[in-house]
């Protein structure tokens, strides 16, 4: 009965962190920065986003990794990261400094409750009630003196669903179709289009390293999109300007 009942709240915490297995709507598809945002967090979607608009020819890279745009009239596209990060552009500033901008954090905020919306990242509420979950089987577990073995298991297996991203089974399935994609369009690429999208693509997934290795040079590039400054926000507590909090 003991286990029975530990395993029961396992699988429940297990069900509201992976849970749906499809992702609902974006039947067109999925924007480089929502891909982005859903393997990095919100640092992985300006990544992705300076990336974009550098392919693009829209920004370019001055001393110091100061980024500005260029003479170039031509608005981004859709994609609302790429939008929001040119938009807070009007004067030259570091990667960090733009990252700080309330406009961008917005639109971070947005693009999140997007992804939740639509199945493929887990609420906050459901990984709360997980979290609660997991902590009801290890007491139950403790008091009911299930011995080391129960234990221990029940330990073990409560930090693995805690340590798990924030994907459902859903998220890791687009993320899954993004890579096939990425890898295929490697194969083969034939135009300047097909590259700077690949180019998008690589640092949406976090495969700069395959550009190299195809002799396609990201090396500037890859100056202001280093993950190493300062990270936009955590899915563990980002507050952006304006109340906006991450879902």
């Amino acid at each position: 009965m003991d286990v029975l009942l530990i395993t029961g709240l396992l699988l429940a915490a297990a069900a509201l962190r992976w849970l749906p297995i499809t992702p609902t709507g974006a039947e067109e598809g999925w924007w480089p920065c929502e891909i982005g945002f859903l393997r990095g967090g919100p640092t992985g979607a300006v990544r992705t986003a300076l990336a974009g608009l550098h392919s693009d020819g829209l920004i370019k890279i001055g001393g110091r990794n100061i980024v500005r745009r260029t003479d170039r009239l031509q608005p981004p596209g859709g994609d609302p990261v790429q939008r929001a990060v040119y938009g807070t552009m009007h004067t030259p500033a570091a990667p960090r400094a733009l990252a700080r901008r309330p406009v961008l954090r917005r639109a971070l905020a947005q693009v999140a409750a997007d992804l939740t919306r639509a199945g493929v990242r887990a609420a906050r509420w459901r990984r709360l009630a997980g979290a609660g979950l997991v902590l009801t089987a290890i007491v139950v577990a403790l008091v009911l003196d299930g011995g080391f073995v129960l234990v221990a298991g029940t330990v073990c297996a409560g930090a693995g669903l805690w340590a798990l991203s924030r994907h459902t089974i859903a998220g890791h399935r687009v993320l899954s179709g993004a890579r096939d994609a990425f890898v295929g369009l490697l194969v083969t690429r034939s135009t300047d289009a097909d590259r700077a999208e690949l180019v998008v693509a690589a640092f949406a997934l976090g495969r700069e390293r395959d550009l190299a290795a195809a002799g396609i040079p990201v090396a500037e590039l890859s100056r202001i999109t280093e993950p190493t400054w300062q990270q936009v926000g955590s899915d563990a507590g980002f507050q952006p300007a304006g109340g906006h909090e991450l879902p």
